[in-house]
């Protein structure tokens, strides 16, 4: 069920993507990458201007073939022109790919009110709505096959790519789910792919899909830096972090499973999380009356 729960947050978060940049994060047409330049603040770490760097010299490799294939002059302002020139031309050809799947991307809106945030059966609206659009018109079931089909190929390459191993990837301390969503909000502006939520275990789903978005739309270096960031970020608040333990009877923890119908340690930490949150709110509430 957790592994479905994840898949329909990213799921949500490709069609998200999409939505904003009225680019289809699915398409083979152009590179993801051009995505992550859309939405990701820029930094100066190796990563980022390796990738900057390495996109003008395959343009300007191949603008200088050409040149010398047809016997032309290779002067190196002339060629830096060039690969300008060929930049913009590269925009205008996403801006043309856009409008294609402009209508395609307007039938996908109304998945974004079933967000996996506010709504666990999420997934299978969002399925029910590609069904919906499939006979809406012709040319969309095959947009839906394709969709679904790169999704499901995404979604696996983040399974095998992403480091699940980290802590902050398999982290259950709401104090630090919350630093770091609080975080991401602030540099990633992640509240543009999922509503705000209080909630530590659905905010740990969104941090997740967040990361493997991320994954999808930067090249192997850029992510590398980004999630070396992230993560020394994480470990510096889990250092910083007060851990107090409490002992319970038999009797007791026998009530705590019954109370979470779980047994896993994890589980019942949220569970008493969320009871403590509701009962301070109310005595809160009380004193201020």
């Amino acid at each position: 069920m957790a592994q479905q729960y994840k898949g329909g947050f990213f799921l949500y978060s490709l069609i998200k993507l999409s939505i904003k940049s009225n680019i289809l994060i699915t398409s083979n047409r152009y590179s993801k990458i051009y995505i992550g330049q859309v939405f990701w603040p820029k930094f100066n770490s190796i990563g980022h201007q390796t990738r900057e760097s390495k996109l003008r010299d395959i343009k300007r490799k191949r603008i200088v073939k050409d040149r010398e294939r047809e016997g032309k002059a290779c002067d190196p302002e002339l060629v830096d022109q060039l690969v300008d020139k060929l930049i913009v031309k590269d925009k205008e050809e996403i801006t043309k790919i856009q409008k294609e799947y402009e209508p395609y991307i307007e039938a996908l809106r109304p998945i974004e009110h079933y967000d996996p945030v506010n709504d666990p059966n999420a997934i299978e609206k969002m399925i029910d709505h590609f069904h919906t659009i499939a006979f809406t018109k012709e040319a969309y079931r095959s947009e839906n096959i394709r969709f679904i089909t790169q999704a499901k190929r995404l979604y696996q390459q983040c399974y095998g790519k992403v480091p699940a191993s980290r802590g902050i990837m398999k982290n259950d301390s709401s104090e630090l789910i919350n630093k770091t969503y609080e975080r991401l909000i602030k540099q990633y502006s992640i509240l543009r792919f999922y509503p705000p939520v209080e909630n530590p275990t659905i905010r740990q789903y969104c941090i997740i899909s967040f990361l493997d978005i991320l994954y999808t739309t930067t090249t192997k270096e850029e992510f590398e830096d980004r999630f070396k960031l992230i993560g020394d970020k994480f470990s510096l608040d889990k250092s910083e972090c007060k851990d107090f333990t409490l002992t319970f009877s038999q009797k007791q923890w026998d009530m705590l499973i019954g109370i979470t119908e779980s047994k896993y340690p994890s589980k019942i930490k949220q569970a008493l999380n969320k009871i403590i949150r509701q009962e301070y709110k109310s005595l809160k509430k009380t004193k201020e009356d």
